[in-house]
């Protein structure tokens, strides 16, 4: 892969005083899931920001790849530095696989339970979404 690195930010409230980032490193490729669709970064890409969905961050690099959760957010990428920001990332490891999958089923039923209230269903939809979202990259 390439010789240049980017370097990686991933801001989170719940950071601690002697963590202060969810994760910091370098990695050869990063690929974002956005509100218009994936976006994958290399090093030397021309300085950029968006909107995350919610999704999994891939961090790529020689030696492995890592999945993070990250619920929503934004990044800025600019001098093969990317800080992204959001309220909620997790690890694979940080995902509680049982109680989400119970949640997804629970919200599955839901669903199908909310045929006439449009709203409701439209919100357990977003919260299946993220639960499937936890699953996928706890699975990993």
């Amino acid at each position: 892969m390439a010789e240049k690195k980017l370097e990686i930010f991933i801001i989170t409230p719940d950071a601690t005083e002697s963590d202060k980032y969810k994760f910091h490193g370098n990695a050869d490729m990063v690929i974002l899931r956005c509100l218009t669709g994936d976006m994958g970064i290399l090093p030397g890409r021309e300085a950029c920001s968006a909107i995350l969905d919610e999704g999994a961050v891939r961090i790529i690099s020689e030696e492995s790849e890592r999945m993070i959760a990250v619920l929503g957010g934004v990044f800025h990428f600019e001098n093969d530095v990317l800080k992204l920001i959001s309220q909620k990332a997790l690890y694979p490891g940080e995902v509680d696989t049982a109680t989400t999958e119970t949640h997804v089923h629970e919200l599955e039923a839901r669903i199908a339970a909310a045929d006439t209230n449009v709203a409701e269903r439209e919100k357990f939809r977003k919260e299946l979404h993220r639960a499937r979202v936890l699953l996928s990259v706890a699975s990993r």
